[in-house]
C-alpha cells in the first residue's frame, strides 16, 4: 500500500508532485527524472508518437484528470496546445527537472511505473512469485507461470490465453476511454504531433515484455513504420523496441480469435 500511495502522490498531475512540476514548471526529483529519461527513450525511437507533454491536448479534448468534461476543440485550440508539446524540450540537470512551458501527463506509463518498483519490491522481499493486475496491465513475476486472458474488445469475454513467466502483459484500445459526437468516437489515445486521436484500424493492442514500464508504454503507442506482420501467429508483431514484442490485432472478431488459436505463444480459450 505505502509503494502505491506514494507512486499515486508522485505521478498524480491534479494535486502530487507532477502537478506542482505542471505549475512550477521544474522540480528536483530524482525517481520523477529517471522516469522521464526512460520515456524518454521511447519517445526518440518513436520520432515523438510517444511524448509525455500531450497533457495540453488531453486537457482541451477533456481527457485530463483536470478536465471538466470530454467535448471537441477548436483548431484554434489545438494549434495552441500542441506549442507546448514537445518531449525534447524538457531538460534534467543533476535530477532538477525543467520543463520549458510544457506539462507532463503520466496516464500512459503510470501503471507500468508502480508495477516496476514492485517488480523490485517483490525481489529485494525473496517473493518466489507474485502475480499484480493493475487493469490491464499484469505483471507475472517469479518462477511461476501464468495463463493470462486476452479481452475480445466486441464482448465481455475472452477470445485467447497467453501463458507467461516472469512478464508483464499489458492490454489496451480506444473502445473503454472514449466519447461520441455525431455518429464518431474519439478515443483517448492521440497523435502528440496533430493534436487529435489517433485513427487506426487495430482495435486492441497486446504487449508481453520483460520490462512492465515499456509495456504500458508501448501498448499506447500507434507504432506505424515499426509495424511488421508475422504470419506465423497471424498477428503483427513489432520486434526489438527496448525488449517488447507487440501484438497489433487486426479490427474484426474472425482475425482475432485466429489469432488466440494459432499464435505459438496464445492459447485458444478451450485449452
Amino acid at each position: 500500500k505505502k509503494i502505491v500511495k506514494q507512486t499515486h502522490f508522485l505521478l498524480d498531475i491534479s494535486s502530487g508532485i507532477s502537478a506542482k512540476l505542471n505549475k512550477q514548471g521544474k522540480i528536483k526529483n530524482p525517481q520523477l527524472a529517471e522516469l522521464i529519461k526512460k520515456t524518454a527513450e521511447v519517445s526518440e525511437i518513436t520520432d515523438g508518437l510517444y511524448d509525455i507533454t500531450v497533457e495540453p491536448i488531453l486537457k482541451i479534448w477533456g481527457f485530463s484528470p483536470v478536465s471538466k468534461g470530454k467535448r471537441i476543440p477548436s483548431e484554434k485550440e489545438i494549434k495552441k496546445a500542441l506549442k507546448k508539446v514537445g518531449w525534447n524540450k524538457i531538460k534534467i540537470e543533476d535530477d532538477l527537472i525543467f520543463t520549458d512551458n510544457c506539462e507532463v501527463n503520466f496516464g500512459s506509463c503510470g501503471k507500468g511505473f508502480l508495477e516496476e518498483k514492485l517488480k523490485k519490491f517483490f525481489a529485494e522481499k525473496k517473493v518466489s512469485f507474485a502475480l499484480v493486475d493493475a487493469g490491464g496491465d499484469v505483471l507475472c513475476f517469479g518462477r511461476k507461470k501464468w495463463k493470462i486472458g486476452i479481452r475480445d474488445p466486441f464482448s465481455k469475454g475472452i477470445f485467447g490465453v497467453i501463458e507467461v513467466q516472469d512478464r508483464s502483459v499489458a492490454t489496451s484500445g480506444g473502445y473503454e476511454n472514449y466519447f461520441e459526437f455525431k455518429g464518431k468516437k474519439y478515443s483517448h489515445i492521440f497523435n502528440p504531433k496533430t493534436g487529435y486521436p489517433v485513427e487506426t484500424d487495430k482495435i486492441q493492442v497486446t504487449v508481453i515484455s520483460q520490462s512492465t514500464l515499456f509495456a504500458d508504454i508501448f501498448v499506447c503507442i500507434k507504432v506505424g513504420n515499426y509495424l511488421t506482420y508475422c504470419s506465423l501467429s497471424n498477428s503483427y508483431i513489432c520486434g526489438n523496441l527496448l525488449g517488447s514484442n507487440i501484438w497489433m490485432l487486426g479490427n474484426n472478431t474472425q482475425h482475432m480469435r485466429m489469432l488466440g488459436k494459432k499464435s505459438p505463444i496464445c492459447h485458444d480459450i478451450k485449452n
